[in-house]
């Protein structure tokens, strides 16, 4: 019945009740002694003889024929038997209890080691259990304490960024208004200075103006170098257009702005027959070359564009119109 412990208990109480494990015992030890040719055909007689006398007074050897059932006795039927010593056809005898003993004690040593070793693997199991929670437990306590460390850093981040940015809004307002403060004033003296220079010419025009009205028998030039002079403008005109013939086109755009004076020497044509650009190079610009050429091309000899790399198709285009250019 060991197999049966954790059986249903109504298959249990069903064995109990119909006594089949007396009937298996009985017909397997038939069996095993009797060695039948037709081992089917003897168990069938055998369980319709069992089924007609009934389970009441079944035993091992009821399968037996009497020829071959042991002589042996299970028990001794009284102590004198083992006191006269009469026990000899007696089935326990000392060999046997010492066998029985030894297989007893050998399957409850088994069993109390299989048990034990159970214990000892469950032990184990429960402390790697034990272990693996704890490593996760770590592994999680971890987890939530690099999460807060680097929530408190992002947020820490974040107000140093908002910092950052907010210090340079404000620099950046002080360097605008200073900047702003700087040009205003740069602009202010500027001004001050053209109003200035404007009217220091303005005064140097009336009083020429002046001097020519109150002189009637002063002799007057009908050319266009009849203008207001200056100081410099005293120097002879040839001189003049000999020293604005060499200087770049840059700064004689700044020499027509000094006096009308100076804007009329510089319209002279002598200067525009031969245009050097190549001192402008890194300046010049497509329009303004055809602007040029479109303005003095009836002086215009000869031009100098070395180092030009900035024009493009449209000046040599305007420059191939010209044909005494060379």
């Amino acid at each position: 019945m060991s197999s049966l412990r954790n059986a249903d208990p109504a298959l249990r109480e069903y064995f109990k009740r119909h006594r089949l494990l007396d009937v298996y015992e009985t017909l397997l030890c038939g069996v095993f002694i009797m060695c039948p040719e037709d081992p089917l055909k003897f168990l069938e007689e055998k369980i319709r003889e069992i089924m007609e006398k009934g389970l009441d007074g079944i035993l091992w050897d009821t399968c037996i024929d009497s020829s071959l059932r042991p002589k042996l006795k299970r028990i001794s039927e009284t102590y004198l038997h083992i006191l006269f010593g009469l026990n000899d056809e007696q089935l326990m005898t000392e060999e046997l209890c010492g066998k029985a003993w030894n297989f007893y004690s050998k399957n409850l040593k088994k069993l109390y080691f299989r048990g034990w070793m159970q214990y000892c693997l469950l032990q184990k199991n429960s402390r790697a259990l034990v272990k693996q929670k704890m490593a996760v437990a770590a592994d999680h306590y971890d987890t939530r304490i690099t999460r807060v460390v680097v929530q408190k850093w992002r947020a820490w981040v974040q107000f140093r960024k908002e910092q950052i940015a907010l210090a340079a809004m404000r620099i950046q307002k002080v360097f605008n208004d200073s900047l702003h403060k700087i040009i205003l004033r740069a602009w202010h003296a500027e001004a001050q200075s053209s109003a200035k220079t404007k009217a220091y010419f303005e005064r140097l025009v009336k009083g020429d103006q002046e001097e020519y009205f109150d002189k009637p028998d002063a002799v007057q030039y009908s050319s266009t170098s009849e203008t207001v002079k200056d100081e410099i403008s005293n120097i002879p005109e040839r001189a003049i257009l000999q020293i604005f013939h060499y200087i770049n086109l840059i700064d004689l755009a700044r020499c027509a702005q000094v006096s009308r004076s100076w804007m009329l020497l510089t319209q002279a044509s002598s200067i525009w027959t031969d245009i050097d650009f190549s001192s402008v190079k890194h300046k010049m610009q497509d329009k303004t070359l055809i602007n040029i050429l479109k303005k003095w091309r009836p002086y215009v000899v000869r031009l100098n564009l070395r180092g030009c790399s900035s024009l493009h198709w449209p000046s040599f285009k305007s420059i191939s119109k010209y044909f005494n250019i060379f």
